[in-house]
């Protein structure tokens, strides 16, 4: 789920918060998977993304599958700057793993993402839906509030880029608030778009 990780220790389930999860290390992967990792480690986000999703489609562990196919949506990502229809089928795609995953823990990373897809694919609405849904799950599961400010933040976005710039600024301006007084210094994501967002806002 979104909050925590089951695993087995010893034979017995044992869980985790999700948040002190970095990285998972899986056994028994098939050669694919490997390979995904070489692409990726050498900038080939294309070759990664069809490794990646071979390795999810070839597996028949549910956990494994939607791990390897979140890794070929973030290196689909990487691969769709700059094109709006690789961008737009990068996003079906991140759909299609969010219906299939929806209390994934990756699943607010997804949505994130999905967001951002469908900006580059010059289709600002559809990011403004992502975002605000990616909200609604933030608030329904009591997420960080970092998490908040990526959503507004992505909605300040997709507003701007629809020409709604009062609504823009307000979004702006709720995303900085969001982060006001906190400690950033450990989250460099999160204090590029309090910055960001300040900027947004304007006066």
């Amino acid at each position: 789920g979104f909050l925590e990780i089951t695993y087995k220790k010893a034979g017995k389930d044992q869980k985790i918060a999700t948040v002190d999860v970095s990285k998972i290390e899986w056994g028994d992967v098939p050669d694919s998977f490997e390979r995904a990792g070489v692409a990726a480690d050498k900038g080939d986000w294309e070759k990664a993304a069809n490794l990646y999703q071979d390795a999810a489609n070839g597996s028949s562990r549910s956990a494994f599958k939607a791990a390897a196919g979140y890794l070929a949506l973030e290196a689909l990502l990487k691969t769709s700057s700059g094109n709006a229809t690789k961008a737009s089928t990068a996003a079906s795609a991140a759909q299609s793993w969010l219906d299939q995953n929806p209390d994934h823990r990756k699943a607010p990373d997804t949505m994130a993402l999905l967001g951002k897809l469908h900006l580059l694919a010059a289709k600002p609405k559809e990011a403004l839906a992502a975002y605000k849904k990616l909200e609604a799950e933030v608030n329904s599961k009591s997420l960080p509030t970092t998490w908040l400010a990526r959503s507004r933040y992505g909605q300040a976005i997709s507003l701007t880029d629809q020409g709604e710039f009062e609504k823009a600024r307000q979004a702006y301006g709720s995303a900085a608030a969001t982060l006001r007084g906190q400690d950033l210094s450990k989250d460099p994501a999160a204090a590029a778009i309090f910055v960001a967002a300040e900027i947004g806002k304007g006066e």
